[in-house]
């Protein structure tokens, strides 16, 4: 009971930092209108040459990006289409360009900085608000060209939504400090605790206001002050 209580509170306030809002509309399984959503579905600028490492130490190469709302690598195939991991529990770790994101159970975590022990790591996820929806992926269709790990044509869980349905979605960006693949919510507590011999420096920043939990751009700066200090 009390692990149950402590991730309800984990993830009710992991949603006051930030968070928005909007609508789409779908046809044929694709978002014809939300420029919001359009904006935030992928978790890079562009589908980007990256490797992936897997849980068993193998490495992948291919342009990839990362979908928001289905936590889910996305490939492009050598036919130009897009494809999906089989199962992304498989994957460990994801770097494209200048980003590099870890997997944990739930999420993909950009690794935003790190002093080599502890990380700061933001999460962005997209929910639709009305709809469960489940195996909304479609058949598998492995293609040796990109990856030799199974991937499958990639549409996502709106293919099964009715034509012309308009549906509210949230958008959420989350920070949390990374350590041994764990996340933890980024409380005056835990930079206390990960950063014990700057305790002092901590709970200055957050004694004097210059620091809040809910601000997002306040704990990077923090952050990246305790790893240059």
């Amino acid at each position: 009971m009390k692990r149950v209580i402590a991730s309800l509170f984990f993830l009710i306030f992991s949603v006051l930092i930030f968070a928005q809002s909007g609508e789409i509309k779908v046809f044929d399984g694709k978002v014809v209108e939300g420029s919001l959503y359009m904006e935030k579905a992928f978790m890079l600028p562009q589908f980007t040459d990256g490797k992936v490492k897997l849980t068993n130490g193998e490495v992948f190469e291919g342009k990839v990006n990362i979908h928001a709302l289905t936590q889910s690598i996305r490939f492009i195939g050598d036919k130009g289409d897009t494809l999906a991991l089989d199962d992304d529990s498989i994957v460990s770790s994801v770097s494209a360009g200048n980003y590099f994101f870890i997997k944990d159970k739930r999420f993909y975590v950009q690794i935003l900085n790190t002093d080599g022990n502890v990380s700061l790591g933001l999460t962005r996820t997209i929910t639709l608000g009305s709809e469960v929806l489940e195996g909304a992926y479609g058949g598998k269709n492995e293609v040796s060209s990109i990856q030799k790990v199974n991937v499958h044509v990639s549409e996502n869980k709106l293919q099964h939504i009715k034509n012309g349905s308009v549906l509210r979605f949230d958008y959420r960006e989350n920070i949390y400090l990374v350590k041994d693949s764990r996340l933890y919510v980024p409380t005056k507590k835990n930079f206390v605790k990960f950063f014990p011999s700057k305790k002092d420096f901590v709970e200055e920043q957050f004694g004097s206001g210059k620091v809040s939990v809910s601000k997002e751009n306040e704990l990077i700066v923090l952050f990246n002050q305790l790893v240059s200090m």
